[in-house]
């Protein structure tokens, strides 16, 4: 368990071993960056609707709210390493590179 997420009071995202950092493929790290961001964009929405008092306490376009703002984060952070990874497809250095700054099995 993530010493963070413990603090936090939630669990943490279950990882598995996405990537083989010996075989860097930019589409694979791309995809594993992609998927982990999306585990994280749930799991903060959950953590922030509980905190909020739960969904019977949200309006349905409050949740949207909620929904679209994780979404947006999550794809503001991810847009980084996506585009260098779309332009590293033959640059191993670059995919090393992502994979050790967003590590999608962290």
């Amino acid at each position: 368990m993530d010493v963070n997420d413990t603090r936090n009071g939630s669990p943490s995202v279950p990882s598995t071993e996405i990537v083989d950092r010996d075989e860097a493929d930019p589409e694979a790290v791309r995809r594993a960056i992609h998927q982990r961001g999306r585990e994280l964009e749930r799991r903060e929405v959950a953590r922030a609707v509980e905190r909020l008092g739960g969904e019977d306490s949200l309006t349905a376009e409050q949740r949207a709210v909620i929904e679209r703002m994780a979404a947006a984060i999550v794809n503001g952070i991810v847009a980084t390493p996506d585009a260098v990874l779309q332009d590293a497809s033959t640059d191993d250095d670059a995919v090393r590179t992502a994979i050790e700054l967003f590590d999608p099995d962290e």
